[in-house]
């Protein structure tokens, strides 16, 4: 008993510490781009990387961004 107990409380503990907040928005409206992995346009950059290729899931925001959106932030 003592061990099933230990055996559910480890797996509750290891999903709240693997659990991470979600990243701030700022007033934007963002978009989770997945499909880590994908493959690549073909073409390499100098270092040899594909381009296009990307190993990770993120987040692209659906707000157009300006520059003078850009000058507000550098001046702040």
């Amino acid at each position: 008993m003592h061990r099933r107990c230990f055996a559910a409380g480890s797996l509750v503990l290891a999903a709240a510490i693997n659990a991470q907040p979600a990243p701030p928005d700022y007033g934007f409206d963002f978009v989770t781009i997945g499909d880590a992995g994908n493959i690549g346009s073909g073409v390499l950059d100098p270092r040899g990387n594909d381009l296009g290729a990307v190993g990770y899931d993120f987040r692209l925001t659906r707000n157009e961004l300006t520059t003078s959106d850009l000058s507000e932030f550098y001046r702040a």
